[in-house]
């Protein structure tokens, strides 16, 4: 026999061998590594990544894949950070996965960095902005993007400079105070040293996100094409900004209460006139640094006409409406997102549009000053109307990308003194009627809408769907984290409502004005963490109500409208918590109600 067959034997089974070998490998490539990835692509590999962690037991890195991209959404913006590397561990799968893993990110940092340079010749430097900062997330060690971005791109991981015993003479200060000093910051503090650095990382992460949002009102046109070109054009260099962290409440009221208005509600302030922001040390800052922060940039690190009387100028609302827009600035596993129709203060917004019909006319509410503001028994209606506002000129209108640009060219006529509020008018409708009734409908949540936010579900944490008139209410079962939820005035109905027991984490809710009755009770009955309850104007009797008998935590119940009568009283006598009650439009009289709330004087008279 020769010796070429038995040659091509072996050689095939070597082939087979290898073969076999190389397909039993655990994170073996799908596709050349060197390659750019498409957001699809880079997508699907995590999902490849994702089974073989599953199926070998790697249930964190599992997660990592699962989690990394996030469902796109168009009713918010997304904003980036750079994002380390996972350490190697020393363990063989693990590490085989962190190689493949990081791979992946590296090529889709190339196909995000492309996108950035086509999007700056194009002429959209606020997108190509933002492709440079996500370029970094997915790959903290690209060269180029840290080039294009310079000092923005290490003044998150520079150390601030700790310098003891300062005093600082605009707020006459007494005792001993530091000051830390980081690239765009100088914090003074009494907080402890632990709470001082957290806050000075903040405020530099507050910064490069406001400007990622805010981008063609941080920087001059053509720098960022520019650097992307090749160039060496230089960032705008701001001054280090001045920001207090007092270390108590006490403190904090001792120092502004006895000159700014309502100071003992907020936790913090700036001061446009010493230039300064102010805070204490509490557990809810985040949304508040955001607010006072968003002041402060504008007014400092802005392109935008400096104005010591900013309280004085017209268009007030804008100024509110973008503050109150930046507190909704949530990290997420990809990145950050701002805006969002589930943002917790467009909630308010909503209800107030909708529940409340809140509309006032367009020339009287662009004429108000921050001044006005204060003085106004409407003052919270106003700050809720400018944050819906701000929301629906940024997030929710059809045409966003126009509505947006319209919105930031109104801001700058605001702070330069000369409001121009025709073309945002034009986009609402072009008459008082019109934007009212476009108002509404454009704050009213669809069908196509819910759908989007339920491909988010661990974000939504606030939904007020009030006059919705949806076809599919069982989607709200995939929100399991909702702690507030309001269908008042919607079409819902009874037969529609198996979804209520899957919402365990609901603190809130109404069903006023729906067509709901006594039927869905025992389902309302099992959500244990329930404390405020709304059915009123439903067709609740007493039967139904008893179903919350000896409920532990409803605190506020409203009754209004119901068919409850005075046999609830038992059923109501075994809410151990319940303060407040309203059984207005009811059988019951104003007689009978105060008799019982003089036997259970937790109650409010109602």
């Amino acid at each position: 026999m020769s010796d070429k067959p038995r040659s091509f034997r072996h050689y095939r089974l070597f082939a087979l061998v290898f073969w076999g070998l190389f397909c039993t490998l655990p994170f073996a490539a799908a596709q050349q590594e060197s390659t750019a990835l498409t957001r699809a692509d880079f997508g699907a590999e995590l999902v490849r990544l994702e089974k073989i962690c599953e199926r070998l037991s790697l249930t964190k890195e599992a997660e990592i894949c699962r989690k990394w991209l996030a469902p796109t959404r168009t009713d918010h913006h997304r904003l980036y950070l750079p994002s380390d590397f996972p350490a190697e561990t020393g363990k063989k799968d693990v590490d085989s996965w962190r190689n493949h893993f990081v791979n992946a990110r590296k090529r889709y940092a190339e196909h995000l960095y492309s996108s950035a340079k086509a999007a700056a010749e194009q002429g959209n430097e606020v997108e190509a902005y933002r492709l440079v900062w996500q370029t970094l997330r997915e790959n903290p060690e690209h060269a180029e993007a840290k080039r294009v971005l310079g000092k923005l791109a290490t003044s998150l991981a520079a150390r601030p400079q700790q310098r003891n015993g300062v005093k600082v003479n605009e707020l006459n200060l007494l005792g001993n105070i530091n000051r830390w000093q980081s690239p765009n910051f100088q914090l003074y503090t009494r907080a402890s040293a632990k709470a001082s650095l957290a806050m000075v990382q903040q405020l530099e992460q507050f910064y490069v996100l406001w400007t990622q949002c805010f981008y063609e009102l941080w920087a001059p046109s053509g720098v960022l094409k520019d650097r992307i070109a090749g160039g060496d054009r230089a960032w705008p260099d701001t001054d280090r900004m001045n920001v207090v962290l007092l270390g108590s409440r006490d403190e904090y009221l001792k120092l502004l209460g006895s000159s700014e208005e309502n100071i003992g509600l907020s936790v913090g302030y700036y001061n446009p006139t010493i230039k300064m922001s102010i805070f204490y040390t509490a557990d809810d800052l985040t949304e508040t640094l955001n607010h006072e922060l968003t002041h402060q940039l504008f007014s400092e690190a802005s392109d935008l006409p400096p104005s010591p009387l900013i309280e004085k100028v017209e268009g007030a609302w804008c100024i509110e409406g973008i503050a109150l827009y930046m507190e909704s600035l949530t990290s997420t596993d990809e990145g950050f997102i701002v805006g969002g129709l589930d943002a917790r203060r467009l909630q308010t917004a909503r209800y107030r549009a909708l529940r409340d019909e809140y509309w006032p006319l367009w020339d009287d509410w662009c004429r108000g000053s921050l001044l006005n503001w204060k003085a106004s028994s409407e003052v919270a209606l106003m700050y809720s109307h400018a944050v819906g506002l701000t929301h629906l000129f940024f997030d929710i209108l059809p045409q966003r990308d126009e509505a947006r640009s319209v919105f930031i060219n109104y801001i700058r006529s605001v702070y330069a003194g000369k409001q121009s509020p025709n073309k945002l008018f034009e986009i609402l409708g072009g008459s008082e009627q019109k934007a009212q009734l476009n108002y509404r409908k454009w704050m009213t949540i669809t069908d196509e809408q819910l759908k989007a936010l339920v491909e988010s579900p661990d974000q939504v944490r606030n939904l007020v769907l009030s006059r919705s008139q949806l076809t599919d209410w069982s989607l709200l079962a995939k929100l399991p984290r909702l702690k507030w939820l309001d269908v008042s005035f919607s079409n819902i109905t009874s037969n529609q409502t198996a979804w209520i027991t899957e919402l365990t984490e609901l603190q809130r809710l109404s069903f006023e004005a729906t067509k709901l009755d006594s039927s869905v009770m025992p389902n309302v009955a099992k959500l244990r963490k329930l404390n405020e309850l709304d059915i009123s104007m439903c067709t609740v009797d007493d039967a139904g109500l008893a179903s919350l008998v000896s409920n532990s935590n409803i605190e506020t119940l409203w009754l209004t409208g119901t068919k409850i009568t005075t046999k609830s009283f038992p059923t109501l006598s075994t809410m151990t918590k319940l303060k407040s009650c309203d059984v207005n439009q009811t059988v019951i009289t104003k007689e009978q109600w105060q008799e019982f709330v003089s036997k259970h004087p937790r109650l409010s008279k109602k």
